[in-house]
């Protein structure tokens, strides 16, 4: 008895009596069993692979996908946005919203050509920040400049180093502070220290002046050194050389013996000569040491006596002296003497605030 059954790809055929029909009947039926299980196989592994394939596009688009980094917004060819418009971007997502990466900078970054395409989010800040430079007229605006920025800085905090590339090439004194008291908010990222040494010590005249400002409170060897050398620099503007002073206040302790020497040798000397600038000279008397330099006591005690005495001298000799435990009621008569003289102004309101403390 021979039966054949035809399943789809597959023939298999059987004999009920493989003796009766012989040899070849029999290597016959043993053929057609493999040939069969063979083709199943294949055809399986085939629609195995078929079906891996499927699957694996679609996945392999997802991972590629969420592996993609999350680009900074970019803004279409254009004017470009201004401060308003920046401050109004949102936050980025909480793993971008960090501090600055502490990669030092090898200098100073510089805006982008105005021409290319699509700005990135940093170089548009710099260019808004120039504009504004170039735009503010008035101590308000450069408040609201600043509100502006700090609701930046809030929603992309990893765009403060942009802020000393700006910083770099404005003229706005105002704006220039502001900008760089921003920056001082972040001085514990080591970049931006870099780029605050950096303006400090080579950038232009009111990028040094406002980078120096930022330094103080700042008590590193780095910000001291730079401080030092800029007050130190006889061809360094005033503006300069008076930030570097007031900064250097807090940092004499972190200077080398050798080098607070120094400071004070320049202080002192700028003290002597009617014809520094005031600023730079009253803000000189802080280096100095009356307690430790009996000299330097006698020389504050005499500016402060003297009829003539320009009354910024007169005013920083009686802090100066005060601080360092001179008795009050040997400052207090050329005090009371000078408010006498000084007409309405500053001036007369810093004495008083001075004269209401030791009353």
């Amino acid at each position: 008895m021979r039966i054949e059954l035809s399943v789809g790809f597959m023939r298999i055929q059987t004999v009920s009596n493989p003796r009766a029909c012989g040899g070849a009947a029999h290597g016959a039926h043993s053929t057609n069993i493999a040939e069969a299980v063979g083709d199943f196989m294949l055809v399986r592994n085939r629609a195995a692979l078929a079906l891996l394939c499927l699957l694996g596009i679609p996945v392999g688009l997802l991972v590629w996908w969420l592996m993609q980094p999350a680009p900074l917004p970019e803004f279409p060819t254009g004017p470009r946005p201004g401060l308003a418009e920046l401050a109004e971007l949102p936050p980025e997502t909480p793993a971008a919203v960090s501090d600055p990466p502490e990669t030092v900078p090898s200098v100073v970054a510089a805006p982008s050509d105005s021409s290319e395409p699509a700005p990135s989010l940093e170089d548009s800040l710099v260019q808004a920040l120039l504009q504004a430079d170039a735009e503010i007229s008035s101590s308000g605006e450069v408040l609201e400049a600043r509100r502006l920025l700090e609701k930046v800085l809030r929603n992309h905090p990893e765009l403060v180093l942009s802020l000393a590339g700006a910083l770099a090439q404005m003229q706005n004194r105002e704006l220039a502070f502001a900008v760089a008291r921003l920056l001082a908010r972040s001085y514990h990222n080591a970049a931006v220290r870099a780029q605050l040494h950096a303006l400090a010590a080579h950038g232009d005249v009111r990028a040094r002046e406002a980078a120096l400002y930022a330094l103080v409170g700042a008590t590193d060897a780095p910000a001291a050194a730079v401080a030092a050398a800029s007050f130190e620099d006889a061809a360094a503007p005033a503006g300069v050389r008076t930030a570097a002073a007031v900064a250097l206040v807090d940092m004499l302790p972190v200077l080398a013996p050798s080098e607070r020497e120094a400071v004070q040798a320049t202080a002192r000397q700028l003290l002597r000569s009617s014809a520094e600038d005031l600023t730079v000279r009253s803000e000189a008397i802080g280096l100095l040491d009356p307690s430790a330099q009996p000299d330097d006591r006698a020389e504050l005690r005499t500016l402060l006596e003297t009829s003539g005495t320009p009354p910024e001298l007169v005013m920083a000799s009686a802090r100066s002296l005060l601080s360092h435990d001179e008795p009050p009621e040997s400052v207090l008569p050329s005090l009371q003497r000078l408010a006498l003289e000084l007409p309405d102004g500053p001036l007369k309101t810093s004495l008083q605030a001075i004269l209401d403390e030791l009353q």
